[in-house]
């Protein structure tokens, strides 16, 4: 008589318990390596971007401060200048990150033709001027539609960003000066402002045909 067969498995053999352990382990184990490896495939793109990103802030650092340091008409109490134009062009660009070019570049020109009490206030107005104008740039779809309506709007933006540099030059020199003088200087921050939304217009099919990479706000 034959013993009976066994319906269970050895309590000792674990092995033979959980046949598909092995096979777990092993799909655990390649799974885990190729997360691995497609973070360490990432990060050098991540990190390409950011060094991108950085040669743009500082091309457009020393782009500004060049046409707004050395591409000037006196005036009484400044000069005007065409850097304006060079803030609005990172902004289509960079985004909101326009806003640090803008803040160097203005910040060096005035620097470097010696209106050193200017440079704080030079910083803030540039700073919101980029930050403004960038933001809105940001969420606009790409390739950018080069209508009637997108100039209207983007001109529009473009003159809030100028009204915001004439009222706070303005208030500034209204205190550093008297009223008289502050109020002479606006006409030629209005033609400064005029010029800037122009040529940053002009700008902006130019930089969209030369396929230049734009940074968004949600990369």
């Amino acid at each position: 008589m034959l013993p009976p067969r066994r319906t269970s498995q050895p309590k000792g053999n674990k092995f033979l318990a959980f046949p598909h352990s092995f096979e777990v382990l092993f799909i655990s184990r390649q799974t885990r390596q190729f997360v691995y490896r497609r973070k360490a495939h990432m990060q050098p793109i991540k990190g390409a971007r950011q060094t991108e990103l950085i040669v743009m802030i500082a091309l457009f650092s020393a782009l500004i401060t060049v046409m707004t340091a050395f591409i000037k008409i006196p005036t009484p109490l400044g000069y005007i200048h065409i850097g304006d134009a060079f803030i609005f062009a990172a902004a289509m660009l960079l985004g909101p990150y326009a806003a640090i070019p803008a803040m160097i570049g203005s910040g060096l020109a005035d620097f470097i033709t010696a209106y050193f009490m200017y440079i704080p206030v030079t910083i803030l107005i540039k700073g919101l001027m980029g930050l403004l104008s960038g933001f809105v740039l940001a969420r606009k779809k790409r390739p950018l539609p080069l209508k009637f309506t997108f100039f209207l709007e983007t001109g529009l933006i473009f003159a809030l960003c100028e009204l915001i540099m004439v009222a706070g030059y303005f208030v500034f020199e209204l205190f550093f000066y008297h009223f008289a003088a502050a109020l002479g200087a606006v006409p030629f921050n209005l033609i400064q402002g005029a010029a800037g939304i122009i040529i940053g217009l002009v700008l902006i099919p130019v930089l969209q045909k030369l396929n230049i990479k734009n940074y968004k706000i949600n990369r």
